[in-house]
């Protein structure tokens, strides 16, 4: 199934309130200017962290040399601990609930890395939703499904905009965030989307990058300050405001640049916090 079917339901207009431009206090400020900006360049994404992604889906071609192919940034396994690892992750994720059958959200699909195994892991019962905020990977995501009927069958590429997610109530069983929620512009709505449509037993597995030079041995010094916004206490801070509990935070001994948090879904009349700001 692809996005020239039906759409999937989504919430009302105004159900969720809209994130208001994050502001800094005094003491925020200062560890900003005097913490910060000695790793960091203001300049690095003037046009917003998005901007080199928000493409027309007439530049799939172009963003597929970049960083598709097999060669890639997103999939070469020399340059990627991700991709690298990409077996031990999917076997993460068989033990947290992707199996046959199920219904995987893999949110920030980029390029399709692991498009044709979760596919093929939730079988022909199965579904996969494929979410991007992106044209061109949505057309690059079209053409890989394309190429197997399996995958074709049981795969819905989603574009959706960056403060929703297209996807109908408590259909997933699992939700897949890897290397994508440094790139949310408004990660706790974002989050809050994802748990309206996870199942009540559902999980929530996100994968994300240590802010600390020494564990990012891949990219040159600097870069973790520069690309990532904050820190995993943060990150998790703004998963669980949004109405999740942490499960667990398992390791694979080869994957060294980046953690990993599994939450689960609160109940639904759970209260969660107040609106974030947008994330700068």
């Amino acid at each position: 199934m692809t996005t020239e079917d039906a759409p999937a339901a989504t919430p009302a207009a105004g159900s969720e309130p809209k994130e208001e431009p994050k502001t800094f206090s005094t003491e925020e400020l200062f560890v900003v200017v005097v913490v910060v900006l000695p790793f960091c360049s203001v300049q690095m994404f003037p046009d917003g962290v998005n901007s080199v992604f928000l493409k027309p889906k007439e530049e799939a071609d172009r963003l597929e040399e970049v960083y598709g192919k097999g060669q890639g940034i997103f999939e070469n396994p020399e340059g990627r601990d991700i991709a690298m690892n990409a077996e031990k992750i999917k076997a993460l994720l068989a033990a947290n609930g992707l199996k046959e059958g199920a219904t995987i959200v893999d949110l920030g699909a980029g390029t399709g890395l692991f498009l044709s195994s979760f596919a093929h892991m939730v079988g022909s019962e199965g579904k996969l939703y494929a979410s991007e905020i992106s044209e061109a990977f949505a057309e690059l995501l079209r053409r890989k499904a394309a190429q197997d009927e399996l995958v074709k069958s049981v795969t819905e590429i989603i574009v959706s905009p960056e403060d929703s997610l297209s996807i109908a109530d408590g259909v997933a069983d699992v939700v897949f965030i890897c290397d994508v929620y440094h790139h949310l512009t408004y990660p706790v709505t974002v989050m809050r989307h994802v748990r309206r449509i996870l199942k009540p037993e559902g999980k929530l597995v996100m994968i994300d990058f240590h802010r600390d030079d020494e564990k990012i041995w891949r990219k040159p010094k600097g870069w973790a300050y520069q690309h990532l916004r904050a820190d995993q206490d943060t990150f998790r801070s703004e998963i669980l405001s949004a109405g999740f509990t942490l499960v667990e935070e398992p390791e694979i001994d080869t994957l060294t640049e980046n953690y990993i948090m599994i939450f689960s879904p609160n109940p639904p009349d759970a209260e969660t916090s107040a609106p974030e700001a947008k994330s700068a």
